[in-house]
C-alpha cells in the first residue's frame, strides 16, 4: 500500500509522542523531515510524550472530566450554538463539496496559516493556541440587489481558538503533503503505507465572529464556527470522527437575499486494509441545514452512506469502486432517495502533484409523482506544486442538491481554479475563480410545468488577495472580490468587495 514517493517519516504506527519507543536519530529521514519544523530533537521529545496505548485516551477523558476549567472551554464549543444572527457577508460558498474535498477555493485559508505545534499554554493533554482575526470590508451591493444597490462597510472580529491532542505533528506533516486539497481523516491514509499515518489525533477548532455594519446596522450578527476532528489508527484500521457546527449570514445566490442559515454535519469514518494492494472505506454521514423560519426557506437533512474498494495499481497510482447511497428529509415536501455507482483515481506524486476524481451516475427517486432521473455527477481535485514557492489547483464538480425553496432541486456543474506565490518568506498571493451554473429541476408536479422548472442561473467569482508575515505571530491579507449572477429568467445581481484583515495568533 505505497501511494507515496516521499521518506517514511513513522515507523509502524508508532507516534513521535511516545519517545521511549521511536527514538529519532539526527540523521534519520524522520529527523530531516521534521527538523524545519521541530528545529531539534530535544525540542520534539520534550512536547509530545504521550504513550499510544488506551491509557492515553483515558487520561483525556480523566481531564476533561476532573477539571472544570477544561470541561468548561470544550463543552462551549458545543453548546454555544445559540446566537442572534448569523452572516458571511465576504464570500457566499459554492454547492456543498463530496466527503473527501474541502470548501470552495473562493474561501481559501491564508497562505500563512498558523501552525499547530505544541505552545506554552496547555490544558491536560491539550495544546490551545488562541488567535484573533479583525477586518474591514467595503461592499456596494450589501443586499445583492438586481436594481437600485445599497453599499456599506461592515467591520468583523473573530476570536478563537485550536486545541490539539495527541499527534501535532502528523498534521503539519499533512499540511506540508495534501497543502488541504484532501481531508484529514481516513480515507486518505488508508491507501498509504501504514508507516505514513498519523497517530491519535484530536482537534477542537472554534470562534465566534462579531459583524457590525455602519450604516445598516439592522444586519449586526454574530456568526459561529465548530470543527472537531478526531482520528484513531490501529494495526490495519483507521476510524474517524468530523463534527462542523456553522451558522453564519450569507448571501443565498439563488434568491439574491442574505439569510441565516445553520449547518451540522456529522461523519463517521472508517477504513480498513486487507493487503498491501486492497482496502476499503465507509463513510456515514447526516447533514442538516436550516434556516430562520421568518426568512420562508427550505429546511432539510441528508443521511449518506459513501462506501469505496480501493485497489493499489501501482506505488503512485490508486483506482476504487464505490456507491453513494442517501436519504433526504425534506419537512412539508415529498422525501427523496438516491443512488450513485461511481469509479474513483488518486495519483499522488510526492507532495507536488496530487489528482483525486470520481465519476458516476446517480439514480434519484421523488416521492409524490415525479418520474424517477439518472444525471452524470463527478468531482475532480488536482494540485500541482511548480516550484517550492508556486501551485495551482483545479476543482471541478456537477452534483444535485437541495434547493432553499420548495418545489426543486438544483443541478449544479462548475469548475474553480486557484493559483498561489510565495515572494520571499514573507510575502503572499493568491488567486481564486470559480464559474458554475445552476439548473431547477421540479421536484413535485405543479412545479415541473411552470417556467421555473427551466430555469438556469451562471454564476461567477473571482478572488485575488495579497497577504503579508508581518512576524511570526502576525499577517494580514488584503483582497479583492468580484461576484455575478446571470440569468435568462431574471435579472441576477453584481457585487464588488474589497478588504483587509489582520491575524495574531498566540
Amino acid at each position: 500500500m505505497a501511494w507515496s514517493a516521499k521518506p517514511k517519516q513513522r515507523f509502524g504506527r508508532q507516534s513521535a509522542r511516545d519517545n521511549s519507543v521511536n527514538e529519532v536519530s539526527s540523521k534519520s529521514p524522520v529527523c530531516r523531515a521534521r527538523c524545519e519544523v521541530t528545529g531539534t530533537k530535544s525540542a520534539l521529545e520534550k512536547r509530545v510524550h504521550y504513550s499510544q496505548d488506551i491509557n492515553y485516551w483515558r487520561a483525556i477523558i480523566g481531564t476533561i472530566w476532573s477539571r472544570p476549567a477544561a470541561l468548561g472551554l470544550l463543552a462551549s464549543t458545543v453548546l454555544l450554538g445559540h446566537s442572534v444572527c448569523g452572516q458571511d457577508a465576504a464570500i457566499p460558498p459554492a454547492p456543498a463539496a463530496g466527503t473527501n474535498t474541502q470548501p470552495s477555493t473562493l474561501n481559501p485559508q491564508p497562505q500563512s496559516q498558523p501552525s499547530t505545534l505544541p505552545t506554552e499554554l496547555r490544558l491536560g493533554p491539550f495544546d490551545i493556541q488562541p488567535r484573533i482575526t479583525t477586518g474591514v470590508t467595503y461592499d456596494d451591493n450589501i443586499f445583492t440587489s438586481s436594481h437600485n444597490a445599497k453599499s456599506d462597510v461592515f467591520w468583523s472580529l473573530h476570536p478563537a481558538f485550536l486545541a490539539v491532542a495527541g499527534d501535532r505533528l502528523a498534521i503539519e506533516d499533512y499540511r506540508r503533503t495534501y497543502h488541504e486539497v484532501v481531508s484529514f481523516s481516513p480515507d486518505t491514509f488508508i491507501i498509504t503505507e501504514p508507516s505514513e499515518w498519523p497517530g491519535r489525533t484530536l482537534m477542537v477548532d472554534y470562534g465566534p465572529r462579531f459583524n457590525w455594519f455602519t450604516t445598516y446596522d439592522q444586519n449586526n450578527c454574530i456568526d459561529e464556527f465548530l470543527r472537531i476532528n478526531a482520528l484513531w489508527p490501529m494495526r490495519k484500521m483507521i476510524l474517524g470522527l468530523r463534527q462542523d457546527y456553522t451558522l453564519l449570514d450569507m448571501t443565498v445566490i439563488e434568491i439574491g437575499q442574505r439569510a441565516r442559515q445553520q449547518t451540522i454535519p456529522t461523519v463517521l469514518m472508517a477504513g480498513y486494509q486487507f493487503s498491501e494492494k486492497t482496502s476499503a472505506e465507509i463513510n456515514l454521514s447526516r447533514t442538516s441545514v436550516s434556516y430562520d423560519q421568518q426568512e420562508g426557506l427550505a429546511d432539510y437533512t441528508d443521511w449518506n452512506s459513501d462506501n469505496w474498494l480501493n485497489y493499489q495499481y501501482s506505488p503512485l497510482f490508486n483506482v476504487a469502486l464505490g456507491a453513494n447511497l442517501g436519504v433526504l428529509d425534506l419537512p412539508s415536501q415529498p422525501g427523496q432517495t438516491y443512488e450513485t455507482p461511481m469509479v474513483r483515481a488518486r495519483y499522488r506524486y510526492g507532495a507536488r502533484i496530487l489528482f483525486d476524481g470520481s465519476v458516476g451516475v446517480q439514480l434519484r427517486q421523488y416521492e409524490g409523482g415525479i418520474p424517477s432521473t439518472a444525471e452524470p455527477v463527478l468531482s475532480l481535485t488536482a494540485y500541482y506544486q511548480a516550484s517550492e514557492k508556486s501551485s495551482i489547483y483545479l476543482k471541478c464538480f456537477r452534483r444535485e442538491t437541495p434547493s432553499v425553496s420548495m418545489g426543486y432541486n438544483y443541478l449544479s456543474t462548475g469548475v474553480s481554479l486557484g493559483f498561489a506565490q510565495r515572494f520571499g518568506d514573507r510575502y503572499y498571493t493568491s488567486l481564486g475563480m470559480t464559474y458554475y451554473d445552476i439548473n431547477y429541476l421540479g421536484t413535485s408536479p405543479g412545479f415541473a410545468a411552470a417556467g421555473q422548472a427551466r430555469r438556469v442561473d451562471n454564476v461567477f467569482e473571482i478572488r485575488p488577495a495579497f497577504e503579508v508575515r508581518f512576524t511570526r505571530h502576525l499577517f494580514g491579507s488584503l483582497f479583492y472580490l468580484f461576484r455575478t449572477v446571470q440569468s435568462a429568467q431574471w435579472d441576477g445581481w453584481t457585487d464588488n468587495q474589497v478588504g483587509t484583515q489582520f491575524t495574531w495568533t498566540f
